[in-house]
């Protein structure tokens, strides 16, 4: 049960269950095609090789599918930091985002072990009908006589087969078959090589051979494991059928056009009509297909306009699947309130939730609405959890039965076992308000409104935590070569998952007037103690100027999982310096820029030179002419955010500038 869970809640099974909703109208517009080119097409062979492409395009297109909706994965292994909203106004907290119960995306996750299981059960039957099959040909056989020994290698050669055949005669085979496919195998029904006429046993022969020259038998093997991954689909039993029917209709052509006697021939099928032989999935019989519509066929007697059900049946397939897509994909109107993941602690025992309000209210003297036990409970309680609408709707209460009938209805909307006398919902949500106010707290300030606290009401107990209560130190580059950075108190907070912000996430909080309250921050570098650097000897007004300079980044989508951002840097001339060496200006910029990870993993570093040459006699017109240098740099990143970090440097004046931006980069284009 606990394997069931956890394969239904990953992404991968939710993947999985659009993937094979999407499959649905995906093979009904193969199978409304193929049935276009099997109304259309009078050559066997032409009807067998579209059917047999359309099999394969249904399994492509459930691959590709599959792959296109997979999961997608991280750029680089370490952990994704994202940044969380600091909490407003108690008042006008933004309500979370919540879910339809009955949203029917909801059951996509629950497809994926019932086609598994489907696909067990029939890769499990075709291994069985295989097995039968090979005991078959070494179970109750006997050989012929050696005239039709000589008869099969002369027919043989007239198909121009080199391959070697072995014919044998079986007690149990009902009907001709054949067997195998490297090893290929003719089996007679025992008494039929002396029961029916030498021409139509030759015929008999020479349809099986056709099977074999054709290698029907390995095609067989692979359209019947096909037939079991897809085994809900319609279209694909259709058109396995049709793959069938004109693998028969094939032989039979072949048949005739080397015997050159379709009466006879018919005459012999009509022979073993009653002798059909059921284990048709692992071997092909001579009575393989519809046997009446092939001696009809052979007889030159059609069956009047060939009529196909692929339209009616794509046409409806599609009108069903578009309709489940639809329902799926929509997003409910209106949503239930958010359950909060109930994450016991054992370092902190469950206390049990305050009185009943109604009762405070009985007993205690009439109050103000600012100071009244439903205040505090709104504006201290739950103001994590409560939503939007919920808001609207206590602050129009005019009674307090009214809100002590709202409060009771907030609870039971929360109860994971609705009806019972207990709420465990209720009773984490304050243990968790408990836990922030007894580990958080800072002088007058309640640990539930540190943010610290917030996160810990709103989210659990994290999974890690990495805490320096002391702060630290540790190496970091630096423009100069290199140095020790000191750090502000901090801690880690690590969750595995987090519901609507992802896997792996983890919040920092700094402690940087270190009075006890760490306070969420979305830089790393913020927990870095600025280091006091004296100032250099002999350094002139011109080596204090910083390098001024322009960045804008624009974003192109390339995939779904890839975007292109642009890299824009501009340089105003006139803020160049120009060395004159034998008449000729020259002014040279170096450019390092780094895109890294808000963690500081780097990850595109790109290193270049601007240079400028002009002849010195018109350097006052280039300036007017050209009054800014452009560099750009495109880079291809995943979705995500990051950190940009731009120094350039006159290589003439010495004087150096930086520029430092995060980058939200957005979804790339949909495949």
């Amino acid at each position: 049960m606990t394997l069931l869970n956890t394969l239904i809640q990953s992404e991968w099974a939710k993947a999985l269950g659009w993937t094979l909703i999407h499959s649905l109208w995906e093979g009904a517009a193969i199978a409304l095609a193929l049935g276009v080119v099997v109304g259309m097409a009078r050559s066997s062979r032409v009807r067998y090789a579209a059917a047999c492409l359309a099999m394969l395009a249904l399994l492509t297109g459930f691959g590709v599918t599959a792959y296109r909706l997979r999961p997608q994965m991280r750029f680089h292994a370490a952990p994704q930091v994202l940044p969380l909203p600091v909490s407003p106004a108690l008042d006008d907290r933004p309500a979370a985002s919540n879910r339809n119960p009955w949203d029917v995306s909801d059951l996509l996750p629950w497809l994926a072990p019932l086609w598994l299981a489907g696909i067990f059960l029939f890769q499990l039957r075709c291994l069985i009908s295989w097995l039968a099959a090979e005991r078959l040909r070494r179970i109750g056989v006997c050989g012929p006589p050696a005239e039709w020994i000589d008869r099969l290698d002369g027919l043989r050669a007239r198909l121009q087969m080199t391959r070697p055949v072995m014919l044998l005669e079986s007690c149990f085979a009902e009907v001709p078959v054949v067997i195998g496919h490297l090893r290929p195998v003719i089996l007679m029904p025992l008494g039929l090589l002396a029961g029916l006429p030498a021409g139509q046993i030759e015929a008999i022969l020479l349809h099986e051979l056709a099977h074999i020259r054709r290698a029907d038998y390995l095609v067989n093997l692979m359209q019947t494991v096909v037939e079991g991954m897809l085994f809900y689909h319609p279209a694909v039993w259709w058109i396995s059928r049709v793959i069938r029917t004109e693998r028969e209709n094939c032989c039979d052509d072949l048949v005739v056009l080397t015997n050159g006697d379709a009466h006879e021939y018919a005459t012999a099928l009509a022979a073993l009509a009653e002798n059909r032989w059921t284990m048709r999935d692992a071997a092909l019989a001579a009575t393989g297909g519809n046997l009446v519509k092939r001696i009809r066929r052979l007889l030159s007697q059609p069956d009047g306009p060939r009529t196909t059900i692929a339209p009616v049946l794509s046409v409806s397939v599609l009108i069903i699947s578009g309709a489940v897509a639809l329902a799926a994909w929509q997003s409910p109107t209106q949503s239930a309130p958010a359950i909060l993941p109930l994450i016991p602690v054992a370092s902190a025992p469950l206390i049990e939730p305050p009185p009943l309000l109604i009762a405070q209210a009985q007993t205690a003297p009439a109050a103000s609405p600012a100071t009244s036990p439903y205040q505090k409970w709104f504006n201290e309680e739950v103001p994590y959890i409560i939503t939007d609408r919920e808001r609207a709707d206590f602050k129009s209460l005019q009674t307090d039965a009214e809100r002590e009938q709202f409060i009771k209805a907030f609870w039971e909307r929360r109860n994971p076992t609705p009806g019972t006398a207990r709420n465990e919902y209720q009773e984490e949500h304050y243990r968790r308000i408990a836990y922030a106010n007894d580990r958080f707290g800072v002088k007058a300030l309640p640990g539930w409104k540190t943010d610290r606290g917030r996160i810990y009401i709103e989210y659990g107990p994290p999974d890690e935590i990495d805490s320096h209560p002391n702060g630290g130190k540790y190496d970091r580059p630096t423009e100069e070569g290199g140095g020790t950075t000191e750090t502000y108190p901090f801690e880690q907070w690590r969750y595995r998952f987090i519901e609507g912000i992802g896997k792996n996430v983890i919040l920092e909080f700094v402690d940087k007037a270190r009075s006890g309250e760490f306070r969420l921050v979305t830089d790393p570098s913020e927990r870095d103690v600025p280091h006091s650097k004296p100032p250099e000897a002999k350094l002139s007004y011109k080596d204090l100027e910083r390098l001024p300079m322009k960045v804008r980044v624009s974003y192109a989508p390339l995939t779904s999982s890839v975007a292109l951002a642009q890299i824009t840097v501009q340089f105003d001339t006139k803020d160049l310096h120009f060395q004159d060496k034998e008449n000729v200006s020259t002014a040279t910029i170096n450019i390092y820029g780094r895109i890294s990870t808000l963690a500081g993993r780097p990850l595109s570093p790109f290193e270049d030179v601007v240079s400028v040459r002009q002849p010195t006699e018109n350097l006052h017109e280039l300036i007017e002419a050209n009054p800014a240098q452009i560099y750009q740099k495109t880079l291809p990143l995943p979705p995500g955010r990051y950190r940009l970090n731009i120094a350039a440097k006159d290589l003439v004046a010495r004087n150096p500038g930086t520029y430092e931006v995060i980058l939200d980069v957005p979804q790339g284009a949909p495949q």
